[in-house]
Order: structure tokens, then C-alpha cells, then sequence
């Protein structure tokens, strides 16, 4: 059985950057991308979702429109429960499934946004944090999609403080600096991690 490393972060903490360059060394199973999956037309979270909230929330193709559920879930905490009561089983069955085919590693990251929030932590040996300050989390969210300082927060808070999180990961990567200095403060705990196993 693989060592299981939970890396988690807060929105635009950079956590996706981090991903990349860990996916160099060790395998990276991606917890978005699992549900991007399961939300396609047809699957589970997809039924799931549109049982719950009708046809409202579909584009013309009846794909999902991602950005109406978005709209939906960071205005309205019920909603937001709710989808994560939905998908949370079906993700757990996906995340066991794939942590299955890849049990001959040594290493295996898994990806989890909402790591704590969901209470994944359980399912990991350790966990890594993609650090940044909530001012900067915030600068930088409002720059990469364009939204306004009321949608950036109602995101951000929508996650577990970032303080908070800091508290109960095993290892922090700061991303508050450059790229260089967090590659290289990403490349001395994978170092690390390659002596141990």
C-alpha cells in the first residue's frame, strides 16, 4: 500500500502550480478532476446534481453549467451542504478506486481542495499545505478570473480559513513569495520525502 499525502491549500494559494511540479517525482491523483469527471453528462454526480436542482442549472446542450452552480453554492451555504453531501460518496468510491490501481507506489499524492473541510484527512498519513496570506489569496483571485472583491470573498470563505488549515497540515509550502523560491522550497520536501522512501 502507497504512503498517502494529502495536499490541499485555499483557493488561489497556487496549489495547482505545486501539484505540477510534485506530478514530476510522485503520482498526483486530482480530487477536481475526479469530479469534473463524475459531473459529465450522464454520471453520477451529474444525475445526482440535476435531481436536486432541476434543469435550472443546465446549459441548452444539457451539459452542466458550471458557473449557475457556482452562483448557487457560494451564495447560499444550505446549497453548498447539500452538493457536498451528493458528491462526497461518490468522490470517496472514485479516490478508493484510483488509490487501488496505483497501491505498487511508494508515494501517492492525492489533490483535495476541501481536504479538511470534507474530513479526507483520515484517509491520508500526512498532509501538505499550499500556503498564501487570505489578503494575497484574495489579490490573486481577483486578478486570475476576473471576479470582484464580493465574489472573490464569498469563495475564500467559503473554505476553512487558511490560518486554520496551517495549523493542522504536517508540512506547509509558503507561496506568499516567487515561483523560484517556492520551486525550490517544493524540491528540498520532495527531496526529503525521495530519502524516506
Amino acid at each position: 500500500m502507497a504512503y498517502l499525502i494529502g495536499l490541499t491549500g485555499g483557493i488561489a494559494t497556487g496549489k495547482s502550480t505545486v501539484a505540477s511540479q510534485i506530478a514530476e517525482r510522485f503520482p498526483v491523483i486530482d480530487a477536481d478532476e475526479v469530479v469534473r469527471k463524475l459531473e459529465m453528462k450522464g454520471e453520477a454526480a451529474y444525475t445526482a446534481i440535476v435531481n436536486e436542482w432541476g434543469s435550472t442549472i443546465l446549459n441548452t446542450d444539457g451539459e452542466l453549467n458550471r458557473s449557475r452552480l457556482a452562483a448557487l453554492i457560494f451564495n447560499d451555504d444550505r446549497a453548498r451542504k447539500r452538493l457536498n453531501q451528493l458528491l462526497d460518496p461518490l468522490i470517496r468510491a472514485k479516490l478508493t478506486q484510483l488509490l487501488a490501481e496505483l497501491s505498487a507506489e511508494k508515494v501517492v499524492f492525492v489533490d483535495i481542495p476541501l481536504l479538511f473541510e470534507q474530513e479526507y484527512q483520515q484517509l491520508v498519513d500526512e498532509i501538505w499545505l499550499v500556503y498564501a496570506p487570505k489578503s494575497l489569496q484574495l489579490t490573486r483571485l481577483m486578478a486570475r478570473n476576473n471576479y470582484s472583491k464580493s465574489e472573490s470573498l464569498a469563495r475564500i470563505n467559503a473554505q476553512m480559513p487558511i490560518e486554520d488549515k496551517r495549523k493542522l497540515a504536517d508540512v506547509v509550502i509558503d507561496n506568499s513569495q516567487d515561483l523560484r523560491q517556492t520551486t525550490a522550497e517544493v524540491l528540498e520536501k520532495l527531496n526529503q520525502l525521495g530519502e524516506q522512501f
